[in-house]
């Protein structure tokens, strides 16, 4: 739902934040004259800190995957490890 439940994080213990991630945006088109096959794929991730339920740090990241004009669209599970992979690369230092 996107929104916080303060009174379940305040029951976690021992974590200092929770890192949660969605898809946000798909886009998926197969192949058709002039337009190769494509997927577009947006993944947000939040960082919430837990002492206080408040959010720390989000990012987002978008890439796309192409196939040739007689593909279908490339499967959402290809993108994911590279979206992962540009988040990850911009994953802040906690104190």
């Amino acid at each position: 739902s996107r929104l916080l439940n303060k009174g379940a994080l305040h029951q976690v213990h021992n974590v200092d934040a929770i890192l949660s991630g969605s898809i946000t945006s798909v886009v998926q088109l197969d192949g058709a004259p002039h337009r190769p096959a494509f997927t577009h794929l947006t993944l947000t991730y939040a960082l919430i800190g837990l002492r206080h339920g408040v959010l720390l740090w989000d990012t987002e990241a978008t890439v796309n995957t192409e196939r040739t004009v007689f593909d279908k669209a490339p499967d959402v599970e290809e993108g994911i490890p590279q979206a992962q992979a540009i988040i990850i690369d911009n994953l802040p230092t906690l104190p």
